[in-house]
């Protein structure tokens, strides 16, 4: 009861409006003074977390992929020709390499 008391404090602080104020004395004093309002209050606050654990994720993802990944994936594509050599055609999808190690490319291999 506290936390959303408090919370409505701040948006009464951020919004300016007396409204917030007095829906956090009510849950304030409902929390303190019964057991069966402070139970029902802490029900439709688990049931709101429940709810917004459902959706929002899937939009959070949503967002993240076509604002970073997709734009990275159309770039990659317009810029690099047949990187992970999936056309047809070759061999073999390993390549060789021809380079000569010295000690100091083991020292720090991260």
């Amino acid at each position: 009861m506290f936390t959303i008391a408090v919370g409505f404090v701040f948006v009464s602080l951020i919004s300016e409006k007396e409204w917030p104020l007095y829906i956090s004395l009510a849950t304030g004093l409902a929390g303190l003074l019964s057991n069966f309002i402070s139970s029902k209050i802490a029900w439709a606050w688990f049931k709101l977390g429940e709810l917004m654990n459902m959706v929002f994720p899937k939009i959070i993802l949503t967002v993240v992929f076509y604002l970073f990944l997709f734009p990275i994936a159309l770039l990659s594509r317009i810029g690099s020709k047949d990187p992970m050599k999936l056309k047809k055609g070759y061999a073999s999808y390993y390549s060789d390499r021809t380079t000569q190690f010295k000690k100091e490319d083991f020292v720090k291999t991260w």
